[in-house]
């Protein structure tokens, strides 16, 4: 089993925020993707990712 770090980049002209979201056990990277694909909520807030619109 590996440790992940699940982080995020938000942009704004506001204001920018960068930080980690989750701490995620996986076997591979496979999985990782999957999960995150998956766009899981954490903590009652989903977690949305920009590739999932683009495959």
């Amino acid at each position: 089993m590996n440790l992940y770090k699940i982080i995020f980049k938000h942009y704004s002209s506001d204001n920018d925020e960068i930080g980690i979201k989750a701490m995620l056990l996986a076997e591979n990277d496979e999985q990782v993707y999957n999960w995150i694909s998956s766009e899981p909520k954490i903590k009652d807030e989903k977690l949305y990712n920009d590739w999932k619109y683009k495959e």
